[in-house]
């Protein structure tokens, strides 16, 4: 149990937020987000790092991120970049559309839908 507290502590503390950074005027943004964590069904490490970039086009939000992992940077750490597009739908409601690609981009799975907020 002393050694899943450590751990828990550990993975809070190196977990962080993302902020996207506006570039000036320009309606473009940029950022990361790092993730470490451990996950108890295999009693494994894992950390990861998503750089994103985005541009707001009026109430139209685009965004494209890549999550790379840490303990694989022999080559396959790049898994493919996920496209999203969102749109305030009425108050609370957000329309959105994804498009994600894996290595080679080649789409892996397409989604469009509406995120509520309550």
């Amino acid at each position: 149990m002393k050694t899943l507290t450590i751990s828990t502590v550990a993975a809070l503390s190196f977990a962080t937020a993302a902020s996207a950074a506006p570039i000036g005027d320009t309606g473009f943004s940029a950022g990361a987000e790092a993730d470490a964590h451990y996950d108890l069904t295999v009693s494994d490490w894992n950390t990861t790092i998503t750089p994103y970039v985005g541009y707001t086009i009026g109430a139209i939000d685009l965004t494209a991120e890549t999550e790379i992992n840490m303990q694989e940077l022999d080559g396959s750490a790049f898994q493919g970049v996920q496209l999203t597009a969102e749109v305030p739908f009425a108050p609370n409601t957000t329309a959105y559309v994804e498009y994600d690609t894996d290595d080679s981009f080649n789409r892996t799975k397409a989604t469009v839908g509406f995120k509520f907020k309550f």
